[in-house]
């Protein structure tokens, strides 16, 4: 099917509600529940089920984690609540963890809590949970804003492990700009997942995280190199920008504070690339000055790793493959960090 066709017939489905099952199985490879059930595929409202039980388990576990975490800077991100944001629900887009964003200040006393509670970092193997070497803890910090995971293990057949991150910034682990995480973590209010309080952040702020967050996983090396593109990162954007009751002004001002605004525009630029949404076109024509084309035609996290895109955006996105597309583009230190990172990510 020629990819213009599948941007038209997914504007379709999203406006008209009119099911398309030719495009179930695209959606099933792109990991886009939402889109699956508006489809009309019936097997996806099995994994919604599934996917309610795992994240009510999750949040229920992490209970009196977020009763001890109450006097302490943080919020819940991603996952259960980013699937609120956008599809109105926690448990229309799949996860399997849960994000806590905090700062380096107060990490330490979030491991602790984490222990307290009978997590630890590790990994889940044929064999069990086994715990994170020095090494391997080492590199987690040195290569990225987050810890190793925490995982607890729970007697839960539909969830048997219980995993946590905790991120220490908004941006990437290759990013040389320093995050103001004080500023972002006074926007902060109370959610409920699950029957279960937390506190997450506020709407603008939740939505700038998103941008970043789906910005990096849209330009990462080693993310391209593993799975490229996901369809699921522009259905999130869409529908969180569609859904959330973003103040336009407020957005502005929290993006220029944290100087990101260009990583916004790149995100919503593409978004409108597939749902080519009158909203989308008027917050780019209001954010044209954020427009930063040397981003829009690349991909990699840093000025160093920066390559060109040899290959159109709509091309790129749904290729079975897209190794082969940049393998030509990559030199032997872009390699060096994928083989690394798929050794002890």
């Amino acid at each position: 099917m020629n990819n213009h066709v599948i941007f038209e017939k997914i504007r379709r489905l999203i406006k008209e509600r009119t099911p398309c099952p030719e495009l179930i199985p695209l959606f099933k490879k792109h990991k886009c529940l939402y889109l699956q059930t508006l489809a009309g595929d019936k097997e996806a409202l099995m994994d919604i089920q599934l996917t309610k039980a795992a994240i009510a388990a999750r949040f229920q576990t992490c209970e009196p984690v977020f009763a001890k975490l109450r006097q302490i800077p943080y919020a819940v991100i991603k996952g259960a609540v980013l699937s609120q944001d956008a599809y109105g629900a926690p448990f229309l887009r799949k996860s399997g963890d849960i994000d806590l964003l905090t700062s380096r200040e107060y990490v330490d006393m979030i491991k602790g809590v984490l222990l307290e509670h009978g997590f630890i970092q590790g990994r889940v193997t044929e064999e069990g949970l086994i715990p994170f070497s020095r090494k391997e803890l080492l590199f987690q910090t040195a290569m990225s804003h987050q810890t190793a995971p925490f995982v607890k293990k729970i007697f839960n057949p539909l969830c048997p492990y219980v995993n946590v991150d905790v991120n220490l910034d908004i941006l990437w682990g290759e990013s040389n700009q320093d995050t103001n995480m004080g500023y972002v973590l006074a926007h902060t209010i109370e959610t409920e997942i699950a029957g279960v309080s937390a506190k997450r952040l506020t709407p603008e702020m939740s939505f700038l995280s998103l941008c970043l967050h789906h910005y990096k996983d849209m330009n990462s090396l080693y993310l391209l190199y593993e799975g490229g593109l996901g369809l699921h990162l522009f259905c999130d954007l869409y529908f969180a920008f569609q859904n959330l009751p973003l103040d336009a002004d407020l957005l502005r001002e929290q993006s220029e504070v944290l100087s990101v605004a260009p990583y916004l525009y790149y995100c919503l630029f593409y978004t409108n690339e597939v749902f080519d949404d009158p909203n989308l076109k008027a917050f780019l024509k209001n954010w044209e000055g954020y427009r930063d084309d040397r981003l829009l035609d690349s991909f990699g996290l840093t000025d160093t790793e920066r390559k060109t895109w040899p290959i159109p955006f709509t091309e790129r996105l749904f290729t079975d493959d897209i190794r082969p597309l940049i393998d030509e583009l990559l030199d032997d230190k872009d390699r060096e960090k994928i083989a690394l990172n798929e050794r002890l990510m």
